[in-house]
């Protein structure tokens, strides 16, 4: 589990807000091979001077391949039970000169992550949902800021899995059922008690976003002179 923790506030579809918790679940598979693998230290310059190498995806951008049946000749040990094995052949794209990429033989092994499991649970009057179970809802989560956070909100569809009716002590469990998305965090305002140059708001700015008491989840800021109306969804800073 990479995530669990607690919101004060998740909504289904329009109803009233209710307290739960949400859990992230996530693993890691591992994938091995025998086959060759990249090797990205590999450079090769043919004799025109063309410079051939992996990029770091993996591809030859500045080859061609083109892939070929290869007959089986038995040395696979029956792995291919007589069918054979494509196989691929590589020319440079300016000058067609054949080119064997670099590789690493096998066996290799990748961790690679699973994806991303999630579900809520849902404590309170959940009488709403008990004609939901088994529909899929518009879940939203709301984690609270702490002092100095940006409040935390993430949203995705979910299958209404089970509930329990028993007033305010109901209970409710729902699990997703596709990716969980997340809101960007809302732009800092840095609220200054006089006017400023705009060589001295660039400072100021540059000043905060480096400084390490600067709040956490703040993407930008911004300067509220005096008069300026701030919007209600912006954090304030004050500065002296």
């Amino acid at each position: 589990m990479i995530a669990a923790g607690p919101t004060t506030r998740v909504q289904i579809n329009n109803l009233a807000p209710l307290h739960g918790h949400l859990n992230i679940t996530q693993t890691h598979e591992v994938i091995r091979s025998n086959s060759p693998a990249p090797d990205y230290a590999w450079t090769f310059e043919d004799t025109n001077g063309h410079f051939h190498a992996f990029d770091k995806g993996g591809d030859l951008p500045t080859l061609n391949e083109t892939l070929r049946h290869v007959d089986c000749d038995g040395s696979c040990g029956g792995i291919c039970r007589g069918e054979g094995y494509t196989t691929a052949d590589y020319t440079c794209v300016l000058c067609d000169e054949a080119v064997e990429p670099g590789s690493i033989p096998g066996p290799h092994s990748v961790t690679l992550p699973t994806p991303v499991e999630w579900d809520v649970a849902l404590h309170g009057n959940v009488d709403p949902l008990v004609s939901m179970v088994g529909q899929k809802v518009i879940v939203r989560v709301v984690d609270e800021a702490s002092p100095g956070e940006a409040t935390r909100i993430r949203f995705g569809v979910a299958i209404v899995a089970a509930v329990t009716a028993d007033g305010d002590a109901g209970t409710a469990t729902l699990i997703g059922a596709a990716e969980l998305g997340e809101m960007a965090p809302p732009a800092g305002v840095l609220r200054v008690r006089r006017p400023l140059s705009q060589e001295k708001e660039a400072t100021l700015i540059e000043r905060f976003e480096r400084a390490s008491a600067a709040p956490q989840g703040y993407r930008t800021v911004e300067i509220q002179h005096p008069g300026q109306t701030q919007g209600a969804a912006e954090p304030t800073i004050d500065l002296a």
